[in-house]
């Protein structure tokens, strides 16, 4: 990774609204779909799209968190003495 990344990365995850817009888009995107009486899966393939999308949202939720190494603390402004 590179050093412009982790800056994007970084202001990325400092910016929660759009970390957050972003989270809820993936897991939504993840969510299963509506399915019409003739094109419905089998149990079978119902139950691997279930586990496939619950891993997604698992991996996203996971990957999210792993952002939060990217937090950075506010810079303090550094206040003069007046006794100098």
């Amino acid at each position: 990774m590179t050093e412009e990344d982790k800056i994007f990365l970084q202001q990325f995850y400092m910016n929660e609204p759009v970390r957050e817009a972003v989270q809820r888009f993936l897991l939504d995107y993840l969510s299963i779909g509506e399915w019409t009486d003739e094109r419905f899966p089998s149990n079978e393939n119902l139950g691997a799209i279930v586990r496939a999308s619950l891993e997604g949202k698992r991996l996203v939720r996971e990957g999210f968190k792993k952002l939060s190494r990217f937090k950075t603390e506010p810079e303090k402004e550094i206040e003069s003495n007046p006794a100098r």
